[in-house]
Parts: structure tokens; C-alpha cells; sequence
């Protein structure tokens, strides 16, 4: 009765912990839908994508990749990081007009290839 107990026991640990990692699984996938749902509408607009509610949403990690991923449409002057005057943070990344617009595909592809390096 004892080892049937203790079996038990294993076993809704076992349970507690699949499901654990399928929250987790989840909440990051979440994550990721909501990141590439941002930079995919936030660079089709005039104003950018804001930077400073990328890294309060999802952290520095996140938004460090965005810059690296745009660095080469920057380098073209096909998209502008803004930064704040004071801190010099990255606030906002927009793409030029009409250049940036044209190939805003690449750009947002490239900046998605950063999440799966």
C-alpha cells in the first residue's frame, strides 16, 4: 500500500511537471506571435516600430535582436533607429520613404531570421 502511494505520488509529479512545460511552451509561443505580430505592423506604418515598448513588453534580449536583424537596412538607409537624446537608448525604428517601404519584406524577414539563429 505503501509503494502504491509513493507510485502515485510520482506520478502526479510527473503530470505537474508536463504540464508545466507545456505553459511554458505555450506563454513562449504566445510571445513570439505577439513580437512578430509587433514588428510586422509596427514597421508598415509611418511612425516605426517603438523600441521602448518592444523592451518594456519583451526585454532587451527581443530588442536586441530587431536592431541586429535591421542593422543592413540601416547601413542602406533603408530604415532609421531613433534614440532618446538623453540616454541615447534606441526608442524607435521606422523605415525611409519611400526606399524602406518598398523592401519592407526583406527588412521584417531578416529581423525574424534573428530569432531563429
Amino acid at each position: 500500500q505503501q509503494q502504491e502511494k509513493e507510485e502515485e505520488e510520482e506520478k502526479e509529479e510527473e503530470e505537474d511537471d508536463q504540464h508545466q512545460h507545456r505553459a511554458s511552451s505555450i506563454s513562449s509561443s504566445s510571445m513570439v506571435e505577439e513580437v512578430t505580430d509587433s514588428v510586422m505592423l509596427g514597421l508598415r506604418l509611418k511612425d516605426g516600430l517603438s523600441l521602448s515598448l518592444v523592451r518594456e513588453r519583451f526585454g532587451t534580449d527581443v530588442m536586441d535582436k530587431i536592431l541586429k536583424g535591421a542593422i543592413g537596412a540601416v547601413s542602406a538607409g533603408l530604415a532609421v533607429i531613433e534614440r532618446d537624446p538623453h540616454t541615447n537608448q534606441p526608442t524607435r525604428l521606422r523605415l525611409t520613404d519611400p526606399d524602406g517601404f518598398l523592401v519592407s519584406s526583406d527588412v521584417i524577414t531578416s529581423i525574424f531570421a534573428e530569432f531563429n539563429r
